[in-house]
């Protein structure tokens, strides 16, 4: 008969099991094959590491090493002086590490911190997001900034304020709702969709079909300084020193456990101590409540702004390279026409001083011969080509172009 493994709870270890839920603060190592049935209300350990071997509901679980949970994960906060690894859905307020964080599941709380790598294969759900290193994000965004080195985020919709990398951004083939991108290097798939009011890189984006996109020099050019638009969702233009993520939490140092001895609910193989890193209060706690297998997303507020109102029934495709009608077979004129003749010639106006844009005359010839199916396909292309010359050439585009260029957007709609 196997002789049943002794509970071990060292001197000077604070041990309370009530119906409130579990408290054990030690200063080495905390190791549960248990979550003791009840809400594990504070778990700290001040000089080592914390492994829980069962899914986690409840308020502060904190380490000066790393923390481990092999399971689905509620709680108000999870900090680690080291990393931070979840097997499983993780609700969790503030998820903090000096080093790592991992998830093998979906993420959802107010702010994430890391001094190193991000990785959560599922979806995010959140605040603000900071990590030093690399950010890889395999499911949904709902989150109001993104901030790391580099970002690779691969979901299918991406809702955010902004996102920011000092090094690179990567989306894949996502539905975007985003104020601004901005990286010395973004990287879009073909497929991507949906709006961002602004993109800022040094490379080219490449094909898209994305509404908006401008460069700051281009929102400058149409609506004024970036600058505020850019401080109110905490984003830096490229070049700019961004700020820091904020320095990592530590459990609240308790009095030393005699022999720096680990905690055990069931024995376990040695744990490595870690060193000890300086004390912060605890975060205020929450009421746990049972973690379901796939959160419910909030919405993410997205701020609109002149900018998002003037790009946002503007198609975002590839220019049509297809011959243009032959003039001697025009289709039926549309009872809009006359609107749109007078519309382009307003805009060839504010030119009579200066050479015509051949971005103006291509779609002066459109209208003129009546494509205006090509005219909707090409609007945004259009005025992108307009917005280049006018860059190459170091000319102000005028107000009156932009208000215009949006009248004949809203016409071919309604043809």
């Amino acid at each position: 008969m196997t002789k049943p493994q002794p509970f071990v709870v060292p001197a000077g270890v604070n041990f309370q099991i009530t119906d409130a839920g579990v408290v054990i603060e030690n200063e080495g190592d905390i190791v549960l094959h248990t979550n003791f049935g009840r809400s594990l209300t504070r778990i700290v350990s001040t000089a080592g590491s914390i492994l829980i071997h069962a899914p986690v509901d409840g308020g502060t679980i904190q380490a000066a090493g790393d923390v481990t949970i092999q399971g689905d994960t509620r709680a108000d906060s999870v900090q680690a002086g080291g990393s931070v690894t979840v097997a499983g859905n993780a609700h969790v307020t503030t998820l903090a590490a000096g080093g790592n964080i991992a998830v093998l599941g979906a993420v959802e709380g107010t702010r994430v911190d890391a001094g190193g790598d991000v990785g959560i294969t599922g979806a995010y759900t959140g605040g603000t997001m900071r990590a030093a290193g690399t950010v890889d994000i395999g499911g949904a965004v709902k989150a109001d900034t993104l901030h790391a080195d580099t970002l690779r985020l691969a979901g299918s919709s991406i809702a955010a304020r902004g996102i920011q990398g000092a090094s690179a951004v990567h989306i894949g083939a996502a539905k975007l709702q985003v104020d601004a991108i901005l990286a010395p290097a973004v990287h879009l798939d073909p497929a991507t969709s949906g709006r961002s009011t602004i993109i800022e890189s040094q490379n080219e984006l490449g094909p898209n079909a994305i509404k908006g996109g401008f460069r700051l020099v281009d929102y400058a050019e149409m609506f004024g300084d970036p600058g505020s638009f850019l401080t109110d969702r905490g984003l830096s233009p490229l070049g700019s020193a961004v700020a820091a993520a904020p320095v990592l939490a530590a459990p609240v140092r308790v009095a030393p456990a005699p022999a720096s001895a680990p905690v055990y609910v069931e024995p376990e193989a040695a744990p490595v101590a870690a060193e000890p890193v300086a004390a912060e209060p605890a975060a205020p706690a929450v009421e746990p409540t049972g973690l379901a297998d796939t959160f419910s997303a909030p919405e993410v507020e997205i701020e609109d702004t002149e900018a998002e109102a003037a790009i946002a029934d503007l198609p975002a495709v590839e220019i049509d390279e297809a011959d243009e009608p032959d003039a001697s077979a025009l289709p039926p004129e549309h009872p809009l026409h006359q609107q749109l003749v007078e519309a382009v010639t307003r805009i060839s106006e504010s030119y009579a001083d200066a050479e015509l844009p051949p971005a103006v005359n291509h779609l002066m010839s459109l209208i003129e011969t009546r494509s205006y199916d090509q005219v909707r396909a090409e609007i945004t292309s259009i005025w992108s080509d307009l917005l280049k010359y006018h860059q190459k050439k170091g000319l102000r585009i005028q107000h009156q172009v932009t208000t215009t260029f949006n009248t004949i957007n809203s016409l071919v709609k309604k043809m």
